[in-house]
């Protein structure tokens, strides 16, 4: 039996991919469960196989954690799964206090895992390296953290592409909406620079998430009289961008890069920070950008008609292509097999 661990039902694309990966396996026919520790609502991706919420709070404490983490080891006992897999921070906190007879598999999805709790982080990875952990990676560009010389397999995540029907949008829109989604949360994302960007050129901006700099945003935004809109953590946020928006991804550094996945699933327009890991995707020259003005430029040059987001179809099939969940099911069967 295959037990997933995941921080949530809902909450962002490390979520969202399990949950597809989950339902990939059920369809195979493998026995499989989901565990989530946290409170949340449910995901657009609804969970077809067995599952539990362990209603952990938000921001809890010591003692609601501990109740959550007890939980947690009754429901694994129960079950006395093959394989565990452990699908970002606090579930590698929670799986490496587990006894040793389970099976871990480490999911890596950034190249800077734990955020601010590093000491904690290096302990949970020297914890699990001991106990002899197996580790994969959702992308090539990085490695495993705290664990360089760890042999890892790259399996990238799911996507549910039944709900990322292209809908054809017009390819010379004019552009009068920025759009921000995920978590509003810095270094890594830096959705500040969208302010910047929507100052520049005096444009509204809708930010879709939440995060430690949301109020720091609302506040920068109502000193500046920009026009941004907090439309805070939404179940199917492509469903409200339209063909006159334009999302803006301007993250410092990233791991699997779902946000651009998804937009290119979608067919909408976009533009992206020029970083190492946004240039793996091949992207055309004009879909990068270095600075604030460099997207404020690209966006003008948009609504003058004097530019085109275009993807070729073929690159666009190979990107949807590599995140197929039968696929990918089938990648992670073969994995276990071997481990």
């Amino acid at each position: 039996m295959i037990l997933i661990v995941t921080n949530s039902l809902t909450g962002g694309g490390a979520e969202r991919a399990m949950n597809t990966l989950a339902n990939a396996l059920y369809a195979r026919g493998e026995e499989v469960q989901v565990i989530a520790i946290n409170a949340g609502q449910s995901d657009l991706v609804e969970l077809e196989c067995k599952f539990t919420c362990l209603d952990r709070p938000h921001q809890a404490g010591f003692k609601d954690t501990f109740e959550a983490f007890r939980n947690f080891y009754n429901l694994v006992s129960q079950s006395k799964p093959d394989h565990i897999v452990l699908n970002c921070d606090l579930p590698e906190v929670f799986g490496a206090l587990l006894p040793q007879r389970f099976k871990l598999t480490l999911v890596e999805h950034s190249q800077r895992p734990f955020g601010t709790r590093k000491f904690l982080g290096l302990i949970i990875r020297i914890v699990l390296l001991i106990r002899k952990v197996d580790c994969v990676r959702v992308a090539s560009h990085f490695g495993i953290w705290c664990m360089p010389k760890k042999i890892a397999e790259v399996i990238p995540n799911a996507l549910p592409t039944a709900h990322f029907t292209p809908r054809q949008l017009p390819k010379h829109s004019t552009a009068s909406r920025l759009v921000y989604v995920g978590r509003l949360a810095n270094p890594q994302k830096n959705p500040g620079i969208c302010l910047d960007i929507a100052q520049e050129i005096d444009m509204p901006v809708t930010f879709y998430g939440e995060g430690t700099e949301k109020i720091k945003l609302q506040d920068s935004a109502r000193v500046r009289g920009i026009d941004a809109d907090f439309a805070g953590q939404v179940i199917d946020p492509w469903e409200f961008i339209g063909e006159s928006d334009v999302l803006i991804i301007p993250s410092r550094f990233e791991g699997d890069g779902l946000v651009v996945v998804e937009a290119i699933m979608k067919d909408i327009k976009f533009l992206v920070s020029d970083i190492p890991d946004f240039r793996r995707f091949n992207l055309p020259k004009e879909f990068y950008c270095e600075s604030a003005s460099d997207f404020a430029s690209r966006i003008m040059q948009l609504q003058n008609g004097k530019l085109a987001l275009d993807i070729s179809e073929i690159q666009k099939s190979q990107i949807i292509q590599s995140r197929n969940p039968s696929r990918l099911a089938e990648q992670w069967v073969r994995h276990f097999a071997s481990t």
